[in-house]
């Protein structure tokens, strides 16, 4: 019996829904299609007189943006591989603790090297930008993605990892020292 690109599509997909509640995995995390915004505070503008904040949840695979102590933005987000802090160079974890942004950058040109994929050095694989935290670890950061599919999984070499267009949202929220606490 031969099943059309379609069917066997379709049928991935639900042997894929039916793992993931089994495995109790919130399906809203993996079909969310924009970010969350708290108390039908979309569209609220960046206020240069806030406190802004970040709070990363490595358990909730979220990132909650603070103004002055109030959430205003959710957004998901990939982290590292591996749970527990970060304890050595390669061990694919995110590092835990309180962090500042220290930089802002553009990388939308800037490549990496998957290595366990056959593509070799990908083009845009930050995504448009990289925001550096003051880590005990080298390019640790937040920044987005050239594959949007992985958001929601635990599944980077040790970074915080948003779809382009909420990092380019986020962007419009944070400035060099912004606090970024990184909770498992």
């Amino acid at each position: 019996m031969k099943l059309s690109k379609i069917k066997q599509q379709l049928l991935v997909f639900i042997v894929l829904v039916i793992l993931g509640i089994l495995l109790g995995i919130g399906s809203s995390r993996f079909f969310l299609e924009e970010q969350v915004f708290i108390d039908n505070q979309e569209g609220v503008d960046f206020n240069p007189s806030a406190n802004y904040s970040i709070l990363i949840d490595k358990s909730d695979l979220q990132l909650t943006l603070f103004a002055d102590g109030e959430v205003c933005r959710k957004y998901f987000i990939s982290d590292g591989k591996n749970s527990g802090d970060k304890q050595k160079v390669g061990d694919c974890r995110t590092p835990i603790g309180d962090f500042e942004v220290i930089s802002i950058e553009p990388s939308a040109e800037w490549t990496y090297d998957f290595e366990d994929d056959e593509e070799g050095p990908i083009v845009g694989a930050y995504g448009p930008y990289f925001m550096r935290l003051n880590t005990s670890w080298k390019g640790i950061g937040i920044h987005g993605t050239h594959n949007e599919s992985w958001i929601g999984f635990h599944n980077s070499h040790g970074c915080i990892r948003l779809k382009n267009s909420d990092i380019i949202e986020l962007k419009s929220f944070v400035t060099i020292n912004t606090p970024v606490k990184i909770v498992e």
